[in-house]
């Protein structure tokens, strides 16, 4: 089976309230705070491979960032759907 990938429509971009750029930027404010106070890691990028070789570039990859808060932040956005996303490669 090839990779899945998981395309959402306007209804669920726009219920996620991913959007507002003024809500964008104090998340992003905020997680960068928590960051230099050391309460986020952030490995190394993730990167997935059929296989460790050159060739294997050719049929592609998939490139993770993950990263971890410490502690809970506050719920932002809406809550009355949620959409879970799987992707494999």
């Amino acid at each position: 089976m090839g990779p899945m990938f998981l395309y959402l429509d306007q209804e669920a971009v726009l219920a996620a309230d991913v959007l507002d750029m003024r809500r964008a930027i104090n998340v992003v404010r905020e997680a960068q705070e928590r960051f230099a106070k050391g309460e986020v890691r952030e490995p190394q990028k993730i990167v997935l491979r059929n296989a460790d070789t050159a060739e294997s570039e050719e049929k592609g990859r998939f490139n993770g960032l993950a990263a971890s808060i410490a502690a809970p932040a506050p719920a932002r956005g809406s809550t009355s759907r949620r959409t879970s996303a799987r992707s494999t490669g």
